[in-house]
């Protein structure tokens, strides 16, 4: 499924489960910490990137989110840091403003989604 309320195309929870390693910390739990820290801290340079008006730390930005977004299954997430990345590489930063407000929603939304698939065995 796909769609506003479910953001990833597929979470590859199973595979995850494969690699860990007993008596471990849990490898689901690690990544969320790792991706949420990453994309927060890509938001906000998003955020400042669009206000400098400089394209380029935004196309590096989006790109970088749209890798570890897409890597995640955050399918929605990864497809507009893609178009970010686009305005970025374009240097027309126009509606960049207005995908960031649906980027930084679209997070909200995996990352709850991300913190109960941890909480599930």
């Amino acid at each position: 499924p796909e769609g506003p309320h479910y953001p990833f195309c597929h979470l590859r929870k199973d595979y995850l489960r494969e690699l860990q390693m007993p008596g471990e910390p849990d490898i689901l739990a690690e990544l969320t910490e790792l991706f949420v820290t990453d994309a927060t801290s890509h938001l906000a340079a998003l955020r400042e990137g669009i206000e400098r008006e400089d394209a380029g730390s935004v196309e590096r930005s989006a790109h970088t989110l749209k890798g570890s977004s897409g890597n995640m299954g955050a399918t929605v997430m990864s497809r507009i840091s893609s178009e970010l990345q686009d305005a970025g590489r374009s240097g027309d930063l126009t509606g960049a403003r207005e995908l960031l407000t649906r980027l930084q929603a679209e997070f909200g939304r995996v990352r709850e989604a991300l913190e109960a698939e941890k909480t599930i065995p």
